[in-house]
């Protein structure tokens, strides 16, 4: 009985959830999220937190990233 009593709150959580993460997604694939995490990213190696070559591999990662998303918007 409490099961059905606690249903609609738990059908709201679970959808807030799948909207929070939809959101979170396509906030990682706009081109100011993605300048800002180069800038992180740089900021991590120019501290010494990451290799050099960890370094290269997320820059260009997501240098193609924003070249992609450039191209379609």
């Amino acid at each position: 009985m409490l099961d059905l009593l606690l249903l609609p709150l738990n059908f709201a959580k679970r959808l807030l959830e799948a909207i929070k993460e939809e959101a979170d997604r396509e906030m990682l694939n706009t081109t100011d999220s993605i300048k800002v995490r180069m800038t992180e990213i740089e900021l991590q190696y120019s501290q010494g937190k990451i290799s050099k070559e960890e370094f290269e591999e997320a820059m260009e990662a997501l240098a193609e990233k924003l070249r992609k998303l450039e191209e379609t918007g």
